[in-house]
């Protein structure tokens, strides 16, 4: 590439300098993307241990909202995605950022390591890599278990919340959704697990 006359300052490239600054802010970019584990962890120890009543809120999904103005959805996620890296510590190059490990949240643990083992020896590791990998390597069967997986333990969650609130006029208006849910789960029930009930 040839540097044109507007491409210099004060007798120096700039390309050079540009350079330079290219690759700090790259530098942020990917110690801010991998902080995600860290976010995670701090998230899953403030819920498990309750540690927002501390500041007033009755519940979880408050004190991301208030606090942080993330959303529950985002905030269980990061939980997630650093439940997944824990898992994968053992195995290869670590995750850059939460896309990678987010299709492997609600797989079985071995088999989190297998896939991310497979990525991590197929060259660059991406997300769509990890997708790729998971679309090869697993079988469908085992992907709508980890579906069922995750739905059962994001019921457990929207049951506390549910407890945690004492607004009996919310409880009324969003009884019919969860009763339309859980029928829906209980077809899904049947579906993947016919000798076993929906708990």
């Amino acid at each position: 590439m040839q540097l044109e006359q507007a491409d210099w300052v004060g007798g120096l490239p700039i390309k050079g300098k540009m350079d330079e600054r290219l690759e700090e802010l790259e530098q942020v970019i990917e110690k801010e993307l991998s902080a995600f584990y860290r976010v995670g962890n701090a998230l899953v120890e403030i819920r498990d241990k309750r540690l927002y009543r501390l500041k007033g809120y009755e519940n979880f999904e408050a004190y991301c909202v208030e606090v942080w103005k993330m959303h529950r959805q985002h905030a269980h996620r990061l939980i997630n995605a650093s439940a997944v890296v824990r898992n994968l510590s053992s195995v290869g190059d670590m995750p850059k950022n939460e896309a990678q490990v987010r299709p492997l949240v609600g797989l079985p643990p071995e088999k989190q390591r297998e896939v991310w083992e497979t990525v991590c020896q197929s060259g660059k590791v991406t997300a769509e890599r990890v997708q790729a990998v998971l679309a090869v390597e697993v079988d469908p069967l085992v992907k709508a278990q980890a579906v069922y997986q995750s739905w059962g333990e994001r019921c457990e969650q929207v049951k506390e919340l549910i407890q945690s609130r004492r607004d009996d006029e919310v409880l009324v208006n969003i009884r019919p959704k969860l009763e339309k849910i859980l029928r829906l789960l209980d077809e899904v029930d049947r579906v993947l697990c016919p000798n076993k009930g929906f708990k």
